[in-house]
């Protein structure tokens, strides 16, 4: 795992983590494999204080749940948002707003606020986290995350190989244990 210039400094850290972002990056980049939520968790905090870790997400249904009793055995909070169905057939699942919104609801409590996403919709949302005097860490997927977004933050963490499950093995469900 990546070591943080920001790590053991005692700082009171919020996460933000973009679900269907990270998720997709992850399966993209790392031939369909999928994140681990926990051990992107450690990274993200970086042996600070956490205050709180959020996932955002937007509920497609089957094996939702217990995705989400998973994750929460980890310390993650969750936003959920129900996917949109609109009557020409698109749809539209985005959570952006969300996160957004939960970084500045929190931002007077905490230190170091860490985005899991490689979305640049967030790089405006960094720069007035630093006018607040916070340091902004993104921890994203190389090659899938904003030039923007990267260059804005304090510390750009690539996700890698130790962040990523086995394909077949360690799954965040799997360890949920039973069907929902």
């Amino acid at each position: 795992m990546t070591d943080s210039m920001y790590a053991n400094r005692g700082l009171k850290v919020g996460v933000f983590l973009d679900s269907g972002n990270i998720h997709a990056s992850v399966r993209n980049a790392y031939n369909g494999k999928e994140p681990d939520h926990g051990k992107l968790l450690k990274v993200a905090v970086a042996d600070n204080e956490m205050r709180r870790a959020i996932a955002y997400c937007v509920n497609m249904g089957a094996g939702f749940d217990r995705w989400k009793r998973a994750l929460a055995r980890y310390g993650f909070e969750f936003r959920e948002k129900q996917y949109q169905q609109f009557k020409d057939g698109s749809g539209k699942g985005d959570v952006d707003m969300e996160i957004a919104m939960d970084v500045w609801r929190y931002i007077d409590t905490l230190d170091m606020v860490v985005l899991l996403t490689g979305d640049g919709d967030f790089t405006a949302l960094v720069h007035r986290c630093h006018e607040f005097g916070k340091i902004v860490r993104v921890v994203g997927v190389p090659g899938s995350t904003s030039h923007n977004l990267v260059e804005a933050a304090d510390e750009f963490v690539p996700i890698d190989e130790s962040m990523i499950r086995s394909k077949n093995g360690g799954a965040d469900i799997e360890k949920e244990g039973g069907a929902s």
